[in-house]
């Protein structure tokens, strides 16, 4: 079978070390993002295939717990050197998600650097990689008293979003350090990236730790709800929308009969990044990097910079700046390399054009900069932006960037605070602040955010770092106390 003239890329579902196809024998037809082209296809899976790899974790765990932490460490770096590294592959990563090939290179780039330092990881999180299977000490006075033990908490069903290609690495390592099995279910729309890594993992002969297994989930919607239900941790990426409705069990008459997103349920969706630019910022700075965490994969990430709160006494400046660092940006083919902005599709073009231009009439916003075309579109501006629009309490995925003026910082951190009460947290996943006053950044404590960045664009993603406030390794583990025997004193 071929498409565009090169043969058709084929996804697999990898249940107890093997790959196969679905029960079912069906499989599902994968699009470019313009919809016109198949480039790939992948098994439209059955309950079948669901009790398998369900079977196929819970005999994995065994296997998992017994690994040690210096041989996934050395798995991990492996894959490192292969993951990824056929263009062919990350073509058509461009081709059915519109994200432009730097993009893609740069992203799939960081994630081998991670990749290839996991002990550092490990470091960062315990304090020290032997601490993972060996016990943080606990210290008085110089002297250990005992031990924080961790221990995998079970196995996993995650369901990943496929916006990114360092996502899946990300989540997968995250699963395998904490020597927990699991059943993975990738986007239909883009599971290369994943498929890919499940791949190298086998490769460098870890093939027992995650169950891979796909399906079209607008043909078979009970099966995530399954995935979630018997799984003893839970992984879900997507819109507050879509994890409500796979972790919020209903009967036929709408009633609510299981809720899962508190019990072990690590759910990412919706970030609300934004920005604080005060008066004394580096305005040319300021311009560049918000921009950037607009624009960049075109505004499509949960750290994209989609609200700049800007003191009144630079407002004017700063929007003539971002004005002409917009300007500077390649919208169009995502497989040229100096293209910034690669495409979104017609459907979502022309319903983000429709929400902005009635937030606009709503809220009397003035959209400063941008067009919108028939597969893409221009970093958009909008101006005279307030809190109370749903410009700045929502979030389009597409490269928007939404400015308010503020009276002064602190009213800038009431304003920030101010557009995500609505939010299931009340916290912006990232907020930038530019600023040199030490005040103001003592003040940032007060942002209702998981993370605060100085002078740096939203999107500048340092993954030794917590993400929403926690290491997911952490959190895929259980802990235990050990207490030391005390030494006893000499002649006693």
């Amino acid at each position: 079978m071929t498409a565009g003239g090169n043969k058709m890329y084929v996804v697999q579902n990898l249940l107890d070390g093997r790959f196969r196809e679905s029960y079912s024998k069906e499989r599902i037809d994968i699009f470019d993002i313009t919809g016109s082209e198949i480039l790939a296809t992948a098994p439209n899976s059955s309950r079948m295939d669901l009790a398998m790899a369900f079977k196929a974790a819970k005999r994995a765990e065994t296997q998992m717990r017994e690994r040690s932490s210096d041989e996934l460490l050395d798995v991990l770096k492996g894959v490192s050197k292969i993951y990824l590294r056929d263009p062919k592959t990350k073509e058509l990563i461009v081709k059915v998600t519109g994200s432009c090939i730097k993009y893609v290179n740069e992203s799939v780039e960081g994630i081998r650097q991670w990749l290839g330092n996991p002990d550092k990881y490990l470091d960062a999180v315990f304090g020290h990689k032997d601490y993972l299977d060996g016990g943080v000490p606990i210290c008085i006075d110089g002297r250990e008293i005992g031990r924080h033990i961790y221990k995998p908490k079970g196995w996993i069903g995650a369901i990943l979003a496929g916006n990114d290609a360092a996502l899946p690495s990300f989540v997968l390592s995250q699963i395998v350090l904490s020597k927990n099995s699991a059943v993975l279910k990738p986007d239909s729309r883009e599971p290369f990236s994943t498929f890919e890594f499940v791949k190298s993992l086998h490769q460098e002969g870890l093939s027992d730790a995650i169950q891979l297994i796909t399906w079209a989930a607008s043909k078979r919607p009970e099966l995530g709800k399954e995935l979630i239900k018997h799984s003893q941790q839970r992984i879900i990426f997507g819109s507050d929308e879509t994890i409500q409705g796979l972790a919020c069990h209903r009967d036929e008459d709408g009633h609510l009969m299981a809720d899962y997103r508190n019990e072990y349920l690590y759910q990412y969706g919706m970030g609300r990044s934004k920005s604080i630019v005060a008066e004394d910022a580096n305005l040319e700075l300021a311009a560049e990097k918000c921009v950037e965490g607009a624009a960049k994969d075109r505004g499509t990430k949960c750290i994209s910079n989609k609200l700049v709160l800007v003191h009144k006494d630079v407002y004017d400046d700063f929007l003539n700046l971002i004005e002409k660092e917009a300007d500077k940006l390649v919208v169009g083919d995502p497989m040229d390399p100096k293209t910034d902005i690669g495409y979104l599709g017609k459907e979502t073009v022309s319903i983000s054009e429709r929400l902005i231009k009635n937030a606009c009439d709503i809220w009397n916003h003035t959209v400063r900069y941008g067009k919108f075309y028939d597969e893409h579109m221009d970093l958009i501006i909008v101006e005279n932006v307030t809190h109370e629009s749903d410009l700045a309490k929502e979030e389009i995925p597409v490269p928007i960037m939404s400015v308010m003026k503020i009276e002064d910082f602190k009213d800038g951190v009431k304003k920030a605070n101010k557009v995500v009460e609505h939010t299931p947290n009340q916290k912006s996943l990232v907020v930038s602040v530019f600023t040199e006053n030490p005040k103001y950044l003592e003040y940032t404590k007060n942002i209702r955010t998981w993370k605060v960045l100085h002078n740096k664009a939203t999107t500048d993603l340092n993954p030794f770092m917590p993400h929403q406030g926690r290491y997911m390794i952490e959190d895929l583990m259980k802990r235990c106390s050990l207490e030391l025997i005390p030494a006893i004193p000499n002649g006693n």
